[in-house]
């Protein structure tokens, strides 16, 4: 603000001597215009002047004596000739002495605003100016005019306002540097000011450097900086490199490239490698300031590393970052190279009875040296449990359903022993129990028991029970009757066929009877 305050001071008391300058000059001017009209009316009335030739009074025009000493005035014709050529010649003089003091003064003038001009340029040029600039623009975040600030001071390389602006996040996030950098220039500025033999040199990222002179005299001054460059090499055949975000191409494996020149403050570098699965990628940060010189070699280290795989399902698909690598846990075993920055992530997926299961997506990271990609299963070993549940009821139904059956089959062999024992016995109202309720209302106990009045006896063979649905049964069997006969032989007769047999709440009971006599004999 000083400097502004100093330079407009200055400025003003330049304009205020030209103005007096002009108002001198055309003073000047006027005295000379009024001199001129002067001496030109004087030459008119030297030529209508008439003098006595008797005492040299003044004589009026066409008067015929003289008012002092009356003598006769003689009227003779004037000589304008002479007069006019002196009047002429008097005029001209004045005139060339006019264009002379006119052609001075401009002369003056323009000496005077050449030197003022000179002046004020060379005031607004100074180097402590330049510095204020360049504090104003970080200040007021001013891309534009900080790269014209940049430019101005160095041509090693053309700086962009993209390149300003990180310039201006770099002064921001590295306070202690701007305010070291803004003094390093004031002390710079200073020695440039004061014509030191040895200006003062600091060893800041920017100094202030003298440029090319304005209109070939007046000194300008700029900001100039020492660009880095950096010389990177990759351990990857087509490795790309990027810089603040910029692709700056690709290298060979062990190729070195120089990249610059680029403004000396921190930038991102990235180096890429596309693997069969996976981008191993690089990232380093580097300030300038932690290096001696201005070439830096960055190497980038792609070779990734190689990960485990397993699973509780080997046949599982394996997918990275969502994409499916085609091939299963089993198949792959591992997976390389691959970044262990986290940017990687893996998952399994697998379909089991209509389901698709998938495991945890895993990233990549230093602790990944294998990756467990579990399939969460639990619905398909619910569905299984409860499968396993539903057949094992089954089955123990089936268990007892058989168990039933054989009960039945047992208490149904019972049942026909049990009737032709008792009739061989003569227990006949016991077998005749063991008829079903509606047997018993076809078959009357009396007529029923008359039938047997000559039996000796009835002996089952063989019993089989066929079939047992529920409450009905069939049973196959095999019987030898003994009769008496009035001339005392005994009838052997054979008898086969079924019985179909219902259960009631007292048991199983004899219902209806398909026998057939399969033969007889006399003893």
């Amino acid at each position: 603000m000083n400097l502004n305050k100093n330079v407009l001071d200055r400025t003003k008391s330049f304009f205020k001597i030209v103005i007096f300058c002009m108002l001198l000059y055309i003073k000047m001017s006027n005295n000379i215009i009024l001199l001129d009209i002067t001496l030109e009316l004087e030459g008119e009335r030297g030529r209508i002047m008439v003098y006595c030739n008797n005492c040299g009074e003044q004589l009026k025009k066409d008067q015929t004596f003289c008012t002092g000493c009356g003598a006769t005035v003689k009227q003779r014709e004037p000589e304008p000739t002479k007069p006019q050529r002196s009047v002429n010649k008097a005029s001209s003089s004045i005139l060339k002495s006019k264009k002379s003091k006119i052609l001075a003064l401009s002369v003056l003038l323009l000496a005077l605003i050449g030197f003022g001009g000179y002046k004020t340029a060379q005031a607004m040029n100074k180097p402590i100016k330049v510095v204020t600039k360049f504090e104003q623009a970080v200040q007021n975040k001013d891309e534009k005019a900080l790269t014209n600030l940049l430019n101005k001071g160095q041509d090693e390389m053309v700086v962009e306002e993209s390149e300003s602006k990180m310039l201006l996040d770099y002064f921001h996030n590295n306070p202690d540097l701007l305010a070291e950098t803004k003094d390093n220039l004031r002390r710079e500025a200073q020695s440039l000011e004061n014509d030191s033999l040895m200006s003062t040199k600091t060893k800041g990222i920017f100094t202030l450097v003298e440029s090319k002179k304005k209109w070939g005299v007046i000194s300008q001054y700029g900001v100039s900086f020492q660009p880095v460059y950096f010389r990177v090499t990759a351990n990857q055949s087509d490795a790309s490199i990027i810089i603040d975000g910029k692709d700056r191409g690709k290298l060979k494996e062990e190729d070195e490239r120089t990249i610059g020149p680029l403004l000396p403050i921190e930038h991102e570098l990235k180096g890429s490698f596309k693997g069969e699965y996976a981008t191993v990628t690089d990232k380093q940060k580097v300030d300038p300031k932690d290096y001696e010189g201005n070439k830096i070699d960055v190497e980038f280290d792609l070779s990734g590393e190689q990960v485990d795989l397993y699973s509780n399902y080997d046949e599982a698909t394996v997918f990275i970052n969502g994409k499916s690598t085609g091939k299963s846990v089993r198949e792959l075993g591992t997976i390389g190279p691959v970044s262990l920055d986290g940017s990687i992530k893996v998952h399994a997926e697998l379909k089991m009875q209509g389901k698709k299961l998938t495991s945890e997506a895993i990233p990549v990271t230093d602790n990944s040296d294998s990756l467990d990609l579990t399939i969460d299963d639990t619905v398909i070993q619910e569905a299984e449990a409860r499968k396993a549940e539903a057949a094992a009821a089954a089955e123990e139904r089936a268990v007892q359903a058989a168990a039933e059956v054989e009960t039945a089959k047992s208490d149904i062999e019972d049942v026909i022993y049990s009737h032709y024992n008792d009739i061989s016995s003569g227990f006949y109202s016991d077998a005749y129990e063991l008829f079903s309720s509606g047997r018993k209302a076809k078959v009357g106990y009396t007529n029923w028991e008359k039938g047997y009045k000559n039996n000796l006896s009835d002996e089952v063979k063989y019993v089989v029970v066929d079939d047992v649905k529920g409450d009905k049964a069939t049973a196959s069997f095999e019987m030898v009757s003994r009769d008496s006969k009035p001339n005392g032989d005994t009838l052997v007769q054979t008898w086969g066929g079924k019985w179909h047999l219902v259960k009631e709440p007292s048991g199983w009971k004899l219902s209806e009877a398909d026998i057939k006599k399969l033969q007889a004999r006399t003893e």
